[in-house]
């Protein structure tokens, strides 16, 4: 259901508004999953799990529909937007099953132009040109309205937290560390790797979250793969368990690692280091920065801890919200973070690996993934504040 209250979908429909002035559109046609849970707080309207949903918004200056089908209609107007039920504002209609979403819209606003966050969509119904840009919408022949495509603006339209979600986003954080910390504790030698995995997404499932990435990796396979899919593979000394999952759309990202008895004198000394390029991450994380200044951050970190090169063996993380990254650290990237933005670094040293979800707050880091188990930390400094990283627990 959706948890956004008045006053947050107001704010983002705000942002919807200025969006169209800018663009100088009728209206948006927000179609992918990710874009419908940030305006709604997260609506479910997916069934398979796929990028678009069985629900669309086309959001205008004065109305937000919510575009479906007659299979959909019932259940979405009484569970998920059963909030604005009665408010003027917002409208469900819905569709023949044997209609298609074009259709739909093209029906609704025959002479509309839209903006669009979905570049298949747009191309489908005669543009996928870039807004503010290109030859006319609907050029191609599109008996409808015309369409163009807008998603990294859109895009831009979630970053910024809202207190709402601020509040969403630190019970996520509560659910996703414990269940991944509960999971963690529970590994016993002899248990495969997909067992491990079936555990921890149960744990995650039955506290109302979706985990939208699993991997788990045994013994060798942390050394050898940085993103090991579960296996049959059964566990003999040691585990990294990685989640990302979503809770009313925001995503969590963390990793924990276990060992059954004490870890060797080379692998506690490389996540000693890894947690200190995290360190260096988080450091240098504040609104403003932009991502290529953070990718050179982390490859002066691995150099300073004695293991230059091994950023160029898995990306560093980035910027984190409805997806299990918005963006990465990248070479060179003009990206920059913003205020009241996530992060989830997880930076690696082979063999090892750490990472957590943090918020951007004017006070400094925020933890938001912390699983409130007790487990073993190692204090690190990052401007002024100490935050604790997770050791690896010896079972």
């Amino acid at each position: 259901m959706m948890q956004a209250a008045q006053v947050e979908w107001e704010e983002k429909w705000k942002r919807v508004r200025h969006l169209l002035e800018r663009q100088e559109a009728d209206a948006l046609l927000l179609a992918r999953r990710v874009n419908v849970s940030w305006f709604t707080g997260g609506a479910d309207v997916h069934v398979a799990k796929e990028e678009n949903g069985v629900a669309a918004l086309l959001i205008s200056h004065d109305r937000i529909a919510v575009l479906t089908t007659a299979i959909e209609a019932p259940r979405l107007e009484r569970e998920e937007f059963a909030p604005v039920a009665g408010s003027p504002a917002w409208q469900l209609v819905a569709r023949p099953w044997t209609q298609g979403l074009p259709q739909q819209v093209a029906s609704l606003n025959p002479k509309a132009k839209l903006i669009t966050d979905d570049a298949a969509l747009a191309e489908a119904m005669g543009s996928a040109d870039q807004a503010g840009g290109g030859s006319p919408a609907g050029s191609a022949g599109w008996p409808g309205a015309a369409v163009r495509y807008a998603g990294n603006e859109v895009d831009e339209l979630r970053y910024e937290l809202t207190p709402a979600e601020v509040e969403r986003y630190r019970q996520a954080g509560r659910l996703v560390g414990r269940a991944l910390e509960e999971a963690a504790r529970a590994v016993r030698r002899g248990q495969s790797e997909l067992e491990i995995a079936a555990d921890l997404d149960r744990r995650l499932e039955e506290r109302g979250l979706e985990p939208t990435v699993t991997l788990v990796a045994v013994d060798d396979r942390i050394r050898l793969f940085r993103h090991p899919i579960p296996t049959g593979l059964r566990m003999l000394t040691r585990a990294m368990l990685v989640t990302c999952a979503r809770y009313f759309g925001l995503t969590i990202a963390a990793t924990r690692l276990v060992q059954l008895g004490r870890p060797p004198a080379d692998l506690e000394s490389r996540h000693q280091a890894v947690v200190q390029v995290e360190a260096a991450l988080l450091a240098a994380s504040r609104p403003g920065v932009t991502m290529g200044e953070l990718y050179q951050t982390a490859v002066q970190a691995y150099a300073a801890q004695g293991y230059p090169g091994e950023e160029k063996l898995h990306h560093q993380g980035g910027a984190i919200g409805y997806l299990n990254r918005d963006y990465l650290a990248l070479p060179g990237s003009s990206q920059v973070l913003h205020s009241m933005q996530a992060v989830a670094w997880n930076p690696s040293i082979t063999g090892t690996k750490t990472e957590d979800t943090f918020l951007l707050t004017a006070g400094g880091l925020e933890l938001l993934s912390a699983g409130g188990t007790g487990w073993p930390t190692i204090n690190v400094q990052v401007n002024g504040q100490s935050i604790p990283r997770p050791a690896i627990l010896v079972l």
